[in-house]
Formats: structure tokens, sequence, C-alpha cells
């Protein structure tokens, strides 16, 4: 759902909402839950807070015992507080942001500040990613909401020795119900201003010694229209929609075999995002200096820098998108996408304790776009070239259609934790590859076929040694191998002055890495857990599509491509890090914080590069080059207090 700002009575409930986030619950064992049932039937209220377990390493541990930097949102807090989805999640979790660029085309997670800049980049790994049940999810992120989550689990810092690629700055794993495990049905209806509507339908069964379950959904999100556009005349931007089914079965055929298979369906249709540009002659910091020399030109400048916008950026005055365009051309503005997505996880517990795993995911995914890239409905591209100009009508409205698909397998075996030293290892296969579409631009408002023939492919093996050396120390060792290859073997195709041509092209890049984490824990009382842990994380490299652009000329394509814009180099990043994990008040208050050093290396970064076309005009595109070096200093801190009987407060 769209995030939108709400009114003074919307703060004033979701301050309440926050404040008195409903009766906390205790789950700290078969016992205290039915302590718990009991106190319930009796009408009292429970004063301590929930005891959550995670799998962030991919066995179940204590929330705090973990030696890792992690929020946990349970599903009675999903409900308590109203939660949608993502957009949600990062307002609960510090150090996570998540906000729409360019409405849900760019939607990317960015964990401890770790932004993902890569508009003209064929790898289709993002420094943070959203995991379902542990397995990878590629696409617009938002369009998974939290109706069907049992836990989400946001893991911060690199998490590529247990989670691998895309999972550079950190992960998002969305963990659902067992299909049957909740038996009966479940009706959500919501609305909210400016139109928002959520309304949905669950039901889950199944037989009664859980051996088969089954369960069913669908849910729908929308927002309406809400930012005028002075262009067309009228509020025809910002609207969004979202719906989904869900269909999941869950199979025990002997006590040791569990099977769960699922399928979503998700479809969007969003109008075109609210977008305008804040030009330079606004910027009011680092200036460029102009020259004490009369005799040089006025405009000439020793910085050539255009200088920048300190401080919050004004609010436009209106927008102007040109959606009228578009439907001259029998086309509506924004974005439309449908994904279909198939999973399917296999248990076999070993009579030893160990535990065999197996997971299957198959996506499928389509997006058209139609985007306004002049963000302020100029008709045409102007370029200037000698006395007179060149116009180009309709050249800044874009469309396209993109269509991908990818496959993952993994295989994991792990030990009985329970044991002083415990361990897992694992291997994992993931395949990627952009298939053909189309593209074109409102010059003629033609669609133009292309294939990006992009294709990646992930091969890893990981394994991880954990060694409890008494009741108070446990240390852990961890790691992943693995080998990126990427191949271009595609065709672009563009008009220039009436004219298609096409361009062919052909790439290849292998990348391997080892990206390793260590962890040391002591557990200094019952209530507090020190950690410290040093981790790497890799994001493996990738193409600039753009230096093979149709409408550039043979002689300016190589001359890129010679330079190195061809390809993009991997990044590397080290985190250092220490925190601690208490509770305190009769486990009433619990405090969690930790410090943190990440040093960010050959930082894909973008520039703009000129080249010219075919007809010999000049053309600036973008291409991302490995040319930043960051170091980010963080403190982290989490609380959660229950002050009186049904009374929460979070900081």
């Amino acid at each position: 759902m769209k995030n939108i700002k709400p009114d003074l009575l919307c703060i004033s409930i979701a301050m309440a909402l926050t404040l008195a986030a409903g009766s906390a619950r205790a789950e700290t064992s078969a016992e205290a839950g039915a302590q718990d049932e009991a106190q319930s039937t009796e009408g009292k209220s429970v004063t301590q807070l929930d005891t959550i377990e995670v799998t962030a390493r991919g066995v179940t541990e204590s929330l705090q015992r973990v030696p890792l930097p992690i929020t946990a949102i349970s599903e009675a807090e999903i409900d308590r507080r109203g939660l949608v989805d993502m957009n949600d999640v990062a307002r609960m979790t510090p150090g996570f942001s998540f906000k729409p660029a360019f409405g849900r085309i760019g939607e990317v997670p960015v964990i401890r500040g770790m932004s993902n800049i890569s508009p003209t980049a064929s790898t289709d790994a993002n420094n943070a990613s959203l995991f379902v049940d542990g397995i990878y999810v590629n696409g617009a992120l938002s369009e998974f909401g939290l109706e069907n989550v049992a836990q989400v689990e946001v893991l911060r810092g690199p998490q590529a020795a247990a989670f691998g690629r895309s999972t550079f700055a950190g992960a998002i794993n969305y963990i659902t119900r067992r299909p049957g495990s909740a038996p009966g049905g479940k009706l959500n209806v919501g609305f909210g201003n400016n139109g928002q509507q959520k309304y949905g339908i669950y039901y889950s069964g199944g037989t009664d010694d859980g051996s088969f379950g089954y369960e069913v959904s669908y849910n729908h999100r929308s927002t309406d229209s809400i930012f005028y556009n002075a262009a067309s005349g009228r509020k025809d931007l910002g609207g969004t929609q979202t719906d989904s089914i869900m269909a999941g079965v869950a199979w025990s055929p002997t006590p040791n075999l569990d099977i769960v298979a699922r399928v979503y369906r998700h479809e969007t249709d969003d109008d075109h995002a609210a977008i305008t540009t804040i030009g330079w002659q606004k910027n009011n910091c680092h200036l460029p200096t102009p020259t004490a020399d009369p005799n040089d030109p006025a405009n000439y400048m020793v910085t050539r820098t255009t200088g920048y916008y300190c401080g919050d950026l004004p609010l436009p005055d209106e927008w102007k998108i040109a959606t009228n365009l578009f439907r001259a051309k029998g086309m509506e503005a924004g974005t439309e996408s449908k994904a279909t997505r198939y999973s399917l996880k296999v248990d076999y517990h070993l009579d030893n304790g160990w535990l065999l795993s197996a997971t299957t995911s198959y996506n499928r995914q389509e997006r058209f776009s139609a985007i306004d890239q002049s963000y302020e409905a100029v008709p045409a591209l102007v370029i200037p070239a000698g006395p007179t100009n060149i116009v180009i009508p309709g050249a800044l409205q874009t469309f396209g259609f993109s269509r991908s698909k990818d496959w993952s397998q993994g295989l994991r075996l792990s030990s009985d934790q329970d044991l002083p030293v415990a361990g897992l290892f694992g291997l994992y296969y993931y395949s990627f590859e952009g298939l053909p579409g189309w593209g074109g631009d409102l010059t003629t408002g033609t669609r133009v076929p292309n294939n990006p023939g992009n294709k990646t492919t992930n091969k890893a093996a990981y394994g991880q040694l954990r060694w409890h050396i008494n009741d108070q120390w446990t240390t852990s060792i961890e790691g992943r191998y693995a080998v990126d290859d990427l191949s271009l073997e595609g065709a672009h195709s563009a008009a220039v002055s009436g004219v298609t041509y096409t361009r062919r092209y052909n790439a290849a890049a292998s990348y391997s890495s080892f990206t390793p984490r260590w962890t040391l824990s002591y557990q200094a009382r019952e209530n507090l857990n020190l950690f410290a842990l040093v981790a790497k994380g890799n994001k493996p490299g990738g193409f600039n599509t753009s230096v093979y652009d149709a409408r550039l000329s043979d002689e300016s394509s190589a001359e890129l491509v010679a330079l190195g814009l061809g390809e993009i180099a991997e990044e590397e990043v080290v985190n250092y890090e220490i925190g601690l994990k208490s509770h305190w008040l009769d486990n009433t208050l619990r405090l969690n914080a930790n410090l943190y050093q990440l040093d960010w290396e050959n930082q894909g970064m973008t520039i703009g590069s000129p080249a010219d076309q075919r007809n010999g005009v000049p053309f600036v595109n973008s291409y991302v080059v490995n040319v930043g070096e960051t170091r980010i200093r963080g403190f982290e801190l989490e609380g959660q207090w229950v002050f009186a009987p049904g009374w929460m407060g979070s900081l």
C-alpha cells in the first residue's frame, strides 16, 4: 500500500495503537503457554514480553541469545499494530529504511545506509533482499503483504555466509505458517483516507492428526489517485493496487518427513508516481566558485560541481506528468506487473536428531511501465545543435515491457543443535534469465522488440560450526564459497531519425568469493548476553547494458567498452560489531544495542558519459563504475517495556 502521510487524527490513532499494543504474551514453554491460556480465561493481562525464536542461521535459536543484530516481529504484533507491508516493517526496525523510488519500479530495501545504485546494470543483485521461508524473492517487494506471515526477521549487516548473494547489507525473511497449523477462516476488511482499501479472506484446514493441511487466501490493497496533475488537469498520480492469491499444502506421510508446497500469484496496477525535479538553481551549499580573473567569462568556475541542496528539499508547488500524452497513444502512464511464484520445501528428520532439508523455487514475472522521464511534462527533447536546435517530440516519454524467470535449489544437512559442537553444511544453485520484451518512446509510439539476453547462475557451498565452550561462552565460524557466472547474449533495438537499428551484443564474466563470519557470545547472566562478530560481504558484479544501446554509433559503443564501462566489478564489505541483548524487571523490559563499523570497498557509483548517436547528435547516459570507498559507523538500540498490565511502549 502506498505510504501516505496521515492527517492529525491518523497520527493520534497511530500513537495510541503503538503505546497500547494489546496484551503482551509469554510463550516461554508449554507450561507458560498453559498458564497464559488460563490467565486469558480469567480475563487477566499478562505482564511479560514474548520469548521469540528466530531461524537467522538456518537453525532455531532464541532471539536474545543469537549473537546477531536481528529485529523479529511476531504474528501477534503484526495483528496488534495493523502492519501491512515492508514499509511498516522498516518503521519498526533500527537502521532499516524502505521507500519507493519512481513508484514500485525501484523498490530497494536500504539497511545501515547501504543504498543500491545500479540503474543501468544487468545484475539482479541488490544490497539487501527479501526472502520467504529462506527462499530468495526477486521483483517489487511491497507486493508481498504481511497477511499470512507468522514472523518477520530483519537481519542487519552482511548475511552472505548464511543467505548468499544479494545480502550485502542485510536480509529480510518472511516466515509463513505451515498450512493447516491454524485451522479456520479469517476475513479482514479495512478502509482509510485517500481511498485506502484493504480486504482479504483466508481459510485453512486439514486432518485432526496434523499429517495433512492446506490453506488458501486472497488479498487486495489499493489507494486512490491522490495527487493532482497540473499537466492533465486531474488526479491521476500516486494510486496503487495489489491483488494476490495464495494456496499451500503440507503433508507428513511419516513422522520424520514433512513436505510443504506453495504457489503465489501477484498482480499490481499503479498510477505514475508523483515525481518532479529540484533544479540546480535551488542548490544552496557546496556551490561552484567563480574565478577572480575579470577577463574570464562570467560563467567560468574554478570548481566544476553544480552544488548540492543542504537541508530539507522544498515541496513542489505542483506535479506535472505527461499522462495525457500516453493516453493519446492508447496507454496509461504508470506500471503494471504480474508474478507467479512456486516453492517446495522438504524436511526429513533423522533418528539421531539431524535434519536434511531441501528447498526449490521457480518464479516468473513481467512488468509494463510507461514513464515521463522529464518529470515536468516536457513534450519534446531539445538538443542544441549549432544555430538551430534539434527537437524530438515524445522522446522523454518512454515505455517498455520486461520479463524474467529464475529458479533456485538448496540442500542442507544440519546436526543435532543440542550437542556441544553442532553444525550444518549446504549446497545452493540459482539461475536468473531476462526474457524478450519490447520498448519505445512517444516519438512514434511504436513497440520495438528487445531481447536483454542477460543470464546469471550462482553456485555455492556453505557451512557453519558452533561450539558451546561452556555454559557462558559460545563461538561459531561459518562461511560460503560462491561462483557467479554472468552472460549477455541479446539484442537492443531503437529508432534514430525514423530508422530502426538493432545492435547484437555478447559478453561474459565470472566472479568467485569467500564470505566468512565469526561470532563470539558471552552469557554474562541469565538476562544479559554480550557478543562480537566479524563478517565479510560480497556483491557480484554485472554489466552496463547501456554501452550496447542501438542508438549509439558503432565507434561510440566500442569506445565505451574500451574505457571499461561495459563491466562492473565486485563490491566488498567487512563488518565489525559488538553488542548486547538483555531483559530486566522480570522480563518486562528488553534492551538490545550494538555498535558497528562497515568498510565498503570498490563501491559502484553512477557517472555520466557522452557518446554520439548514429545521426551525430550527442547523447549522455549513466554508467556504474567502481570508484567508491565508504566507511559507515553506527549505533542501534531497540527497547520494549511492559510498564503496566496490557500496556507496552517501544523505542
